[in-house]
């Protein structure tokens, strides 16, 4: 079970919402902390919309008493996932997955994928069908 921390790739989309609010009902009976994880872009900044709906998340999780922040580094996305995890000693990943068809994954790659390989610690994947369930927790 996990005891430090959870983090959460977070790109503004609404299953990365979604995400945090199952990561947190995960967090809220151990009182652990949520890191909200996401990269800049090309031009070294976060986009406007993600910075905002991360931080609408982070007050949604405060709250429910759950301590949060939002962790942003420059790496491609499975990289920063990967680093954020060891930065923040999470023993946790809710990784949303996005669906795409067989040649977008081809084309683009899978980070779910990747990072489900290279962790060390457990993901939870959660599908965009589960996250728009109205209780993906029980």
């Amino acid at each position: 079970m996990w005891q430090r921390r959870i983090l959460v790739p977070f790109d503004g989309s609404d299953a990365a919402m979604a995400a945090c609010d199952l990561a947190g009902q995960l967090a809220k009976p151990g009182q652990l902390p949520v890191t909200l994880s996401s990269v800049f872009d090309r031009n070294g900044k976060l986009p406007q919309a993600i910075e905002d709906a991360a931080q609408l998340a982070i007050a949604k999780l405060k709250l429910e008493g759950i301590s949060s922040e939002l962790l942003v580094r420059q790496h491609r996305i499975a990289d920063g996932i990967i680093a954020a995890v060891e930065e923040t000693q999470a023993d946790l990943i809710v990784l949303y997955r996005h669906t795409r068809g067989g040649l977008g994954r081809k084309l683009l790659g899978s980070v779910s994928e990747e990072v489900i390989r290279r962790a060390r610690i457990p993901v939870l994947l959660v599908s965009e069908a589960v996250l728009g369930a109205e209780n993906p927790v029980g």
